[in-house]
């Protein structure tokens, strides 16, 4: 049998029949540049026409013309007429962006135009209040010192001149009256010129008419007593009364936290007394309460101004800061002051300021908004039915002490402050700073009251704690009112209702 034997051969291939080497090769390949083309097309048309009809030489008359038909025609077409001209006076947009641009070139100067202080005055006596009577040609000053450490021992006066009296003497005025205490405000009648108001540090009320030759001068008085205010009385306003606007009642608020409505009597020489009101401490925010455990303790009162749409509406200002919206129709009792039951008149409280508000002033054009300045150095603008106030400026320049409307501008006012400026302020130019500041000279001492003439928009008084009325010339732009005003006052409240 034969054996087997190792074996070894050669190492077998089959070739592949769907496996091919491949083959690979570079290119580059790049397209043309892009052309591009700009075009620009733009058509217009103008078309010129005028039109002239010249004067003929003959004119034709109608001698007698049938006077019956033209007035039925008249009769016809005059409620149409003027139905499309109350229409054109109340719409003022079409034209707004012309007179914006009108207003621009406006003058925007400013001009002193006169100095006066009473030379009988001492040195130590500031102007505390000014004001302008109905007829714009007389202003009205109250001296008094503006700060007391205890009960007053001063001798205060109300000064007038007439600026447009031929001899005008800057230290000397008109009529001088002069008062038992500081006089802490002033306030002229609405409608008779010579007829004015002003209340002293002691709580005294006084009532004057001009027109009285000598000592006469004062009509009728309230004195200091427990039927009427005991503390320093702050605001003075002119209520019209309900029958009209004929006749006024005259509305006092003092630091005794009592508002007090006073008619003037047709007979006898003392103020009556027709209604009353108290702010105690329970009617204030719990923020301003402090630590006071007797919420029937008199809140005191620094500032009040009357709704100038409805005068039931007011709103009252406290030494603390508090803003109080209050109404005259209040029948929550609180006590009794003489005859009249005292009613406590706050409505709702809106947001407070940081510092003793020092005044309150109405919108002329609208019926809610307000002005309020305090020590905290803000101006504000309120609106009567919502907390949050609308515009909040910090000034920057100390304690604020007076405040004014224009009478023609809805969006513009000046401010009084403690560094001796008048800051004017137009809405529609900045919601946040003054447009101009008017020195008034007063080395460092403060403004302490300012006022527009309502009858003179252009002019602008204020009273310094050296005892000076400047008077004021305003160049146009802060007169000549742009057509869109009361929208931006109207939308500053819509504004704060969808906020709320």
């Amino acid at each position: 049998m034969k054996a087997f034997d190792d074996y070894t051969s050669d190492c077998v291939t089959f070739p592949s029949n769907w496996l091919k080497e491949r083959k690979t090769k570079t290119n580059e390949s790049q397209t043309g540049a892009t052309d591009s083309k700009e075009a620009e097309c733009q058509s217009f048309e103008r078309i010129s026409v005028e039109m002239q009809a010249d004067l003929t030489d003959s004119m034709t008359f109608v001698e007698n013309p049938d006077w019956v038909r033209v007035s039925a025609f008249l009769k016809r077409t005059e409620p149409l007429v003027m139905k499309a001209l109350e229409q054109n006076l109340r719409s003022v947009a079409a034209f707004d962006r012309y007179i914006r641009i009108m207003a621009a070139d406006h003058d925007a100067t400013l001009r002193k135009t006169h100095s006066l202080k009473h030379k009988a005055v001492s040195d130590e006596m500031a102007v505390l209040s000014v004001d302008w009577n109905s007829s714009g040609t007389t202003v009205l000053a109250g001296y008094g010192v503006p700060h007391h450490d205890d009960w007053c021992a001063h001798k205060g006066c109300i000064c007038t001149w007439n600026m447009e009296r031929r001899k005008l003497d800057p230290a000397k005025a008109d009529v001088c009256v002069d008062m038992d205490a500081c006089v802490t405000v002033v306030r002229f009648h609405p409608r008779t010129p010579g007829l004015l108001a002003a209340a002293t540090f002691s709580g005294q009320l006084v009532v004057c008419n001009l027109a009285n030759p000598g000592d006469s001068v004062v009509i009728f008085e309230g004195k200091p007593s427990d039927n009427s205010h005991k503390q320093p009385v702050t605001c003075l306003e002119w209520l019209p009364k309900s029958d009209g606007n004929r006749e006024f009642s005259l509305v006092s608020a003092a630091q005794d936290g009592r508002i007090l409505v006073w008619n003037l009597p047709s007979r006898g020489a003392e103020l009556q007394l027709a209604a009353a009101f108290a702010i105690n401490v329970g009617s204030l925010p719990r923020l301003l309460r402090g630590k006071v455990t007797n919420l029937d303790k008199e809140a005191g009162l620094t500032g009040l101004a009357l709704s100038s749409k409805e005068s039931d509406l007011f709103l009252a200002a406290g030494e603390t800061g508090a803003l109080l919206h209050c109404n005259m129709n209040a029948k929550d009792p609180v006590g009794q002051l003489g005859d009249c039951t005292l009613h406590n008149p706050v409505v709702l409280g809106l947001r407070p300021h940081n510092g003793t508000v020092y005044c309150v002033r109405a919108s002329p054009s609208h019926r809610n908004l307000f002005l309020t300045v305090s020590g905290d150095g803000c101006v504000r603008i309120c609106n009567i039915l919502k907390m949050d106030a609308l515009i909040n400026v910090d000034l920057g320049s100390g304690y604020l002490y007076s405040a004014s409307w224009s009478p023609v501008r809805p969006t513009v006012f000046a401010v009084a402050t403690g560094d001796g400026h008048v800051a004017l302020f137009d809405l529609m130019v900045s919601q946040a700073a003054p447009i101009a500041n008017i020195s008034c000279d007063t080395d460092k001492k403060p403004v302490h009251s300012v006022a527009f003439n309502a009858r003179r928009p252009d002019t602008l008084v204020c009273g310094d704690g050296k005892g000076v009325l400047t008077v004021w010339q305003l160049g146009s732009r802060f007169v000549t009112a742009p057509g869109d005003e009361m929208a931006k006052l109207d939308s500053l409240a819509v504004l704060a209702q969808d906020n709320d």
